[in-house]
Order: C-alpha cells, then sequence, then structure tokens
C-alpha cells in the first residue's frame, strides 16, 4: 500500500504546479503558466495563452520576488514555444521569475515547492489567484512540516530566501525547533493538542485496529480545530497582522492537519477560491513523505496500513469537516473571523494588503 501511494504521489507532481491567471478584461488574454523544479535545481517554466499570441517571452530571474532589474533577464524565447528550461546558476539560492510576453502582459512565477532536504512539505505559497485580480505575494508566506535540527547550508538557504519567523504549532512532545535554529529565526511556539486513543502510533499498531474508525476519528479532530482551538489559531491570525514578522513559515508535525486548516483559513480570509484552497491542501500527499513516519508499517497488517495512510493523509472529507463545523458553529465563514478569530474588517484589509499584489 505504500509503495502504490508513493507511485500514485509521484505521478500527481507531474500536473501539479504553480498557476496564475492574468485577465483584466475581454481584451485581455488569460496566461496560464507554472515552473516545476526538479531535483538538480533546475526550472522548467510553462505557458499557455488564450487566445494565442505572436511575440516573444522576455524571462527574467531573482532571488527576490519583489525585485527584477535588467541584470535579471535570463533570455528570449517565442511565444509559441510555450515553455523553457533554466539552469540554476547556484543552489544556494532560491528563484523567481517574471515573464513579460510581448512587452504588455507580467506573470510572476516560482516553483511551489521549497527544496529543504531536512524540511518536508515546503512550500511557497504565492501565485494563487485571489479576488479582483489579485494574486498572493511570492516568497513571503510558507507552510511545511516540521523543522527540527537542520545542517548549517540548510540554515544558511533558509536565510537566502529571507525567512524571519517560524510559527511552530507542535506540542512539545512531538519535538521542537533546535536551538541553533532558533538562534537564527524568531520562533513563535503556538502549540495545538491533536489526537486521542485511536490515532496513537501505539493504537495503529495494535491487532485489530479499524481504518474507518481512525478515519472517523481524523474528521472529530478536524471538527476539533474549529470547536476547542479557536484561541491557538486566534493567536496565530493577529500574528499574522504583523508584517515585520514576515517572511514567515507556518510549520506543524507533517505540514498537513493543524498546518492545512490554518493555511485554508488564510487563503479563503484573503479571497482565494474553494477549489484552489482544496488544491494546495492536497498537495501535502505529494511533498510528504508518509513512509518516512512509518518505516515500522512495512510489517503490519492491510488494515493497520490503511489506519496508518488515514492518520497521516490530507483528505478532502477532512479539511471540509472544518468548514462545515464553522458554519454549524458560527452562520457564516464572516460570523467565525468576528466571533471566533476576533478579526475585524480592518484586519481583513490589513492582511489582504500584507500578502497580496
Amino acid at each position: 500500500m505504500f509503495r502504490r501511494t508513493l507511485m500514485i504521489a509521484s505521478t500527481i507532481i507531474l500536473f501539479l504546479s504553480s498557476s496564475l491567471w492574468v485577465s483584466c478584461d475581454s481584451s485581455t488574454p488569460v496566461i496560464d503558466a507554472s515552473c516545476d523544479e526538479n531535483n538538480l535545481g533546475n526550472s522548467l517554466l510553462r505557458w499557455e495563452i488564450m487566445p494565442e499570441m505572436k511575440g516573444t517571452v522576455r524571462i527574467y530571474a531573482s532571488k527576490d520576488p519583489e525585485y527584477f532589474d535588467l541584470a535579471s533577464f535570463v533570455t528570449e524565447v517565442p511565444i509559441s514555444r510555450n515553455y523553457k528550461t533554466i539552469v540554476r546558476s547556484s543552489p544556494d539560492f532560491r528563484n523567481y521569475y517574471k515573464l513579460i510576453f510581448d512587452d504588455q502582459y507580467e506573470v510572476k512565477v516560482a516553483s511551489r515547492s521549497v527544496k529543504v532536504s531536512g524540511i518536508q512539505n515546503f512550500r511557497d505559497l504565492g501565485g494563487y489567484r485571489a479576488a479582483h485580480n489579485k494574486t498572493l505575494r511570492w516568497g513571503i508566506l510558507f507552510r511545511s512540516a516540521a523543522i527540527n535540527h537542520l545542517a548549517p547550508y540548510e540554515l544558511d538557504y533558509l536565510k537566502h530566501i529571507g525567512l524571519k519567523t517560524i510559527i511552530d504549532l507542535r506540542i512539545p512532545e512531538e519535538g521542537t525547533v533546535s536551538e541553533k535554529t532558533a538562534k537564527e529565526f524568531d520562533v513563535v511556539h503556538i502549540p495545538i493538542r491533536v489526537g486521542n486513543k485511536y490515532t496513537s502510533v501505539q493504537a495503529l499498531k495494535a491487532p485489530g485496529v479499524s481504518a474507518s474508525k481512525v478515519k472517523n476519528e481524523m474528521i472529530s479532530i478536524n471538527k476539533d480545530l474549529v470547536l476547542h482551538q479557536t484561541i491557538e489559531y486566534r493567536t496565530l491570525m493577529h500574528k499574522l497582522l504583523d508584517e515585520a514578522n514576515y517572511p514567515l513559515v507556518i510549520s506543524s508535525f507533517s505540514g498537513k492537519g493543524r498546518c492545512g486548516f490554518a493555511v485554508a483559513l488564510i487563503l479563503k480570509i484573503v479571497g482565494v477560491g474553494q477549489d484552489k484552497i482544496l488544491e494546495d491542501y492536497l498537495l501535502s500527499n505529494v511533498y510528504f513523505n508518509i513512509p518516512s513516519v512509518s518505516k515500522y508499517a512495512y510489517d503490519l497488517s492491510a488494515e493497520n496500513q490503511r489506519a496508518i495512510t488515514y492518520l497521516f493523509s490530507a483528505r478532502e472529507d477532512y479539511i471540509q469537516a472544518c468548514f462545515k463545523e464553522i458554519l454549524q458553529t458560527y452562520g457564516t465563514f464572516e460570523g467565525y473571523l468576528e466571533n471566533g478569530l476576533q478579526l475585524n474588517k480592518e484586519d481583513v484589509a490589513k492582511l489582504k494588503a500584507i500578502l497580496l499584489e
């Protein structure tokens, strides 16, 4: 089952990328641009334009997503080519790209995944399209699985991408950011306790475990994020209102559950569509390697392995359980923002101003 899971994830990753749509009016073309990075750090840029456009696309590369100049120019190719591979000049930096089509239309792209070997499920949330033709800024908000002990070159990489703050949602029993890492970044601990007797590692190893019961418990756990972790998520959201904390990463054990709900909230607040919110949530199935944290599972029964997969996977019914509970408890999403997270309209406007461009 675990090998099959890995095969499925490897297949999915070929079809998922960061995309950005640009369309201001009926005369403006729709541009879908993406960036996929291979294990060597080289970037494959792709684009599709409707209706088709003649001319060339000029490509610029920068370590800073907010700054491109003439020195950032890389190459120029025909728009009709629809792709270009960029060989990375240095493995120590993350590249952001600006594509200028026919000297008229600009699109920024970067790889969704941030490749740091010591951190799983590390992703840049830039590029998602929000309301009113806005997009999330690249290089300002990240999400990840656990950040523990990092090698010096990994710490340097995080500093090179400008990271300032790590918001760690784990409880102490799950691990903590190392002292060396904590000296380099501001670490904010907002522990959110989840799980019960059905979802502990020992329970999942026990004979007779019920995978369906574990699945149902995971749905209940996600509901509890709304019902019983309001103070923690309120604290997190108010940290996001301080521009001095950026760029920042929100981190949990797998970067899927607690972190996934936090990110889904942020995306919804700034106006990202529900389909993209779900797409981002499910990307944890691509970028989090379940066998790496559950090697013991190979010696267990198929039912036990299914239970472990339910525990560590991101599933649509998990995140939908959160949003359904919001509506059931607060009536509307806006009611949850105001009465649960204590975010007023000015706070929402400020968060949008920070995250969108």
